[in-house]
């Protein structure tokens, strides 16, 4: 299992989205199967633009909603993600509220 710290007591606006964090999956050597691991104070989406090209973030081939979590703070959730190369991970505060997230996501 290889574990990638995402966000930190990552603090957004309401109804912002975070800078996308890059996660290497192909160098991570592990076979794909996703927990990902999300605490906050209120509601938010975590989301993902991926790539099959291991050089370069302007060719997106992938990507959706991770998972939307309640604000009920930690919680893990099982996303599925196809099976990519790159992948940039995003958190987005609703509209009426500000959040703080802290995220890790743990690839087997």
């Amino acid at each position: 299992m290889k574990t990638v710290v995402l966000f930190t007591s990552r603090v957004l606006e309401a109804g912002a989205t975070s800078t996308g964090v890059l996660v290497d999956v192909n160098a991570l050597g592990a076979s794909g199967d996703f927990g990902l691991e999300v605490d906050s104070d209120a509601a938010v989406v975590i989301s993902y633009k991926a790539s099959a090209v291991l050089d370069t973030p302007a060719k997106v081939d992938g990507g959706g909603i991770l998972l939307t979590h309640d604000g009920s703070g930690r919680k893990c959730y099982w996303p599925a993600i196809g099976p990519f190369a790159k992948i940039w991970i995003y958190a987005t505060a609703p509209a009426g509220s500000a959040a703080t997230v802290t995220a890790t996501l743990n690839v087997y």
